[in-house]
């Protein structure tokens, strides 16, 4: 199976979400004090802790330039205070393995594979995304939570 890497998420969007409370196009990061639930954090991508502050924004995983009509801007939760970037690329990240997740494989040209889409079980999440990856024609993988649809994380071939 194919060696994966976790792509991190853009450091700079996690700055401006939280200093100036925006999102990648200038839109309002919301801001959610002592929120009563958890939620999965992009940045640290960890579960935030019940009663932690979040923030909630738009986000897209693709290019701003991207001509692909599956590059829509979705909600994404960070945590409202500092956390460490995630720093283990070969792993798939604890938002992933703990929830049932939607698996989406793209081509170069940002086009979504149908052939290979998948439902997992987030603990089966890593077998699936190695197997995707030896596809050729796959160029990255999206992961997102089955019920939402909301963007976890991004995998590629491993460098």
């Amino acid at each position: 199976m194919a060696a994966f890497h976790v792509i991190p998420f853009p450091a700079d969007v996690v700055r401006a979400a939280r200093s100036q409370r925006v999102d990648p196009w200038g839109g309002a990061a919301r801001f959610l004090p002592a929120a009563d639930r958890s939620a999965p954090c992009r940045h640290c991508m960890s579960g935030t802790r019940p009663g932690g502050d979040l923030l909630l924004l738009k986000y897209s995983p693709f290019a701003a330039d991207s001509p692909s009509p599956y590059a829509e801007r979705g909600p994404i939760f960070l945590c409202g205070h500092d956390c460490a970037p995630y720093a283990t690329p070969s792993r798939l990240p604890e938002i992933v393995t703990t929830r049932q997740v939607n698996i989406r494989a793209y081509d170069a040209a940002d086009l979504m594979l149908y052939a290979h889409s998948h439902i997992a079980d987030g603990q089966d999440a890593g077998d699936v995304v190695a197997r995707l990856l030896e596809h050729a024609g796959v160029r990255r993988v999206h992961i997102r939570t089955a019920l939402h649809g909301c963007f976890l994380c991004e995998v590629q071939r491993a460098p």
